[in-house]
């Protein structure tokens, strides 16, 4: 088998991640962007020759990054325009194709490439064996075969517990290309229906894949992406020589503790738990199964619980439950985010004007970079805040707010309602 070239497909505009400003492939988990675990997944699994989709936004931190050869999709058009984006870079390869955002296990990567060596099939797909339904893509199986791809069946509607899996490998790229050059749809499907045309004509082979699967869809995916790392990648303590923690502070489980950081007097954080270089864990707080990124302030009494904090943020007595902040934003003292319904229903959120069910009883409030909370704020269930804005003190927000958005109390109302207290006196 020739040289096979991996295909990270890096180039879509994710919408539905609003608030995040960050590209979704940059996010960073273990003071790593997730495309950079993909990469590595691939290097070590023996693939060396790796070609990159990105878009205009994230092109120049992709070709920062130095993962591969690095070619710009110029408009958002879906796989299939991806695909023949590349084709110069694959033409005559075999090739393997992977979204850039997804985590598997390494394992995956490297069963792939062997049953491509030890088999002559075409084509390769892995299926993760789901029992719950996914809002992906699905396999058809006949006679232990793959006959087709299935975007989005529905609930109910299954082919196969089979989620299709972005891990497709192509013994020769040129026929997945003139599918993708013949097909037409007014769907964002082209890549899914040339590969369902191929499979017709083509020997088709699938891997069961029964180990961890993480995606990024909606920013509340950010939450359960975190949790799988600190699971699969937290499983013994390492605490940087040159950290500096306080005798009287509690660690217990696996935690992982970078450079500079600190651990102040009776401090406790319990594992799977991440803390990021020069990041500072206060006096009495308490940390729980949660990812702080670098250069964060866990300040006086502050409870961070199951969240994710990027780069750069800073808390003050504050409470923060299955939340996500993008990085560098500051709650003032007193403010807390509620991440419980006391109906016990699950929470749901806005996205791209539709009500959607998360399918979590529990969700904090999500906030986009540089956005800040006031002193004694509360942020509601599910609340998503964009970049840049502010919640004044004292300020219950029940619903999201736009980015650079300002809201403060009406302190006239305040004023107005105790004179007529005392007028009624």
């Amino acid at each position: 088998m020739s040289q096979v070239t991996a295909v990270l497909l890096a180039g879509g505009v994710g919408k539905r991640l609003w608030p995040m400003t960050q590209d979704k492939s940059l996010l960073r988990f273990l003071d790593k962007p997730l495309i950079a675990h993909t990469a590595l997944a691939l290097r070590n699994a023996g693939i060396t020759h790796v070609v990159v989709v990105a878009n205009r936004q994230n092109q120049k931190a992709l070709q920062e990054l130095k993962g591969g050869t690095v070619v710009v999709q110029k408009n958002p058009l879906g796989m299939g325009d991806a695909m023949l984006t590349v084709r110069t870079h694959i033409k005559g390869s075999s090739i393997l194709v992977v979204n850039a955002a997804d985590i598997v296990d390494q394992k995956l990567y490297e069963n792939i490439l062997q049953k491509a060596q030890k088999t002559s099939a075409d084509i390769i797909i892995p299926g993760l064996e789901r029992k719950e339904y996914f809002p992906g893509g699905y396999l058809r199986i006949e006679g232990g075969k793959v006959v087709e791809v299935v975007e989005k069946p529905g609930e109910g509607r299954r082919p196969s517990n089979l989620v299709n899996l972005v891990a497709h490998f192509f013994r020769n790229a040129n026929e997945f290309l003139e599918k993708i050059q013949k097909t037409d749809s007014k769907r964002d499907d082209v890549y899914e229906q040339a590969l369902s045309a191929l499979l017709k004509t083509k020997k088709a082979e699938v891997i069961r894949y029964k180990g961890p699967f993480g995606w990024i869809k909606y920013p509340w995916d950010i939450l359960e992406m975190s949790s799988l790392f600190l699971r699969e990648r937290v499983s013994t303590s390492s605490i940087s020589r040159k950290a500096s923690i306080h005798g009287s502070a509690i660690i217990e489980g696996p935690v992982v503790i970078e450079s500079g950081a600190k651990v102040l007097e009776h401090a406790v954080i319990k594992g799977p738990t991440y803390i990021g270089a020069n990041s500072t864990i206060g006096t009495s707080a308490l940390v729980l199964e949660s990812m702080i990124g670098r250069n964060c302030m866990v300040g006086f009494a502050s409870e961070v619980a199951r969240s994710y904090l990027g780069n750069g943020c800073w808390l003050h007595t504050n409470y923060i439950g299955d939340s996500v902040f993008e990085g560098e934003n500051y709650l003032g003292a007193g403010a807390v985010t509620a991440n419980f319904r006391f109906d016990e229903n699950n929470i749901h959120s806005t996205v791209e004007g539709k009500r959607m069910n998360t399918k979590r009883t529990k969700l904090g409030a999500i906030l986009g970079r540089g956005a800040r909370v006031g002193v004694n704020a509360s942020l509601m269930p599910g609340v998503k805040i964009g970049s840049g804005a502010f919640v004044g003190p004292g300020v219950v927000q029940y619903s999201d707010m736009n980015a650079q958005g300002r809201v403060f109390m009406d302190r006239a109302l305040v004023r107005e309602s105790i004179r007529k207290k005392k007028n009624d006196q």
